[in-house]
């Protein structure tokens, strides 16, 4: 019962945190030309993103074209399926795999961590598998994910969002803690990272012409 309560707290907060870890991972060509026969996120030899042929055929059987959000597609799938992990935790003589232990495996508290070497990931879809809500995302999904957090300094979700700059901890929580600390230090954001797109609405849009005596 506890777990059900606190759950669905702690699965909105996971999705957040995903999404901000994500949001800048993307599609970045057709093809990187890796040679690799079991083409997949790991091998990609794009940098900072995948390309299409290692991210795999979209659901409609076409490739991801190049700026495909792959990181918020991530996010919201694994993040979805928290809400759901949440709603099905109960105790039978032990307990269930929680919402909990996916915050501990992403931030390194279940022992050695996951997120070392390239040979660590199939054991963190494993893990994460243990929740009947996981089995069916697709490894590429989670690949980004590892991806992601293996790249940070400390090789942790919160090192993941940390590490992206000023303004991606401003958009995740503690505004006015981070704006002080950011003062203090003069540290400066990125203004083309997609945090700072929201913070000061630089989003690009199409404007069609206005017709004289029509706003």
């Amino acid at each position: 019962m506890c777990d059900k309560k606190l759950g669905t707290r702690q699965a909105g907060y996971l999705t957040r945190r995903l999404v901000t870890a994500l949001w800048h991972y993307r599609i970045l060509a057709a093809d990187c030309g890796s040679g690799d026969g079991d083409r997949n996120i790991l091998t990609c030899a794009a940098k900072d993103g995948c390309c299409a042929a290692c991210y795999g055929r979209l659901p409609n059987g076409a490739f991801a074209p190049c700026g495909f959000p792959a990181g918020l597609i991530a996010a919201q799938s694994i993040g979805e399926r928290g809400t759901q992990l949440s709603m099905q935790s109960f105790h039978t003589g032990q307990k269930a795999f929680s919402i909990l232990d996916v915050l501990d495996i992403l931030d390194g508290r279940k022992g050695p961590t996951l997120f070392g070497r390239i040979e660590d990931a199939p054991l963190f879809i494993e893990q994460m598998r243990q929740s009947t809500a996981y089995r069916s995302i697709r490894d590429c999904h989670f690949q980004i994910l590892w991806q992601v957090i293996h790249a940070s300094p400390d090789r942790s979700l919160r090192s993941a969002i940390d590490s992206l700059g000023l303004f991606a901890r401003i958009s995740f929580e503690k505004q006015a803690r981070h704006l002080f600390l950011g003062a203090l230090t003069h540290e400066h954001g990125m203004i083309d990272q997609p945090p700072a797109s929201v913070l000061f609405n630089r989003f690009l849009f199409n404007h069609q012409p206005s017709v004289q005596g029509q706003p």
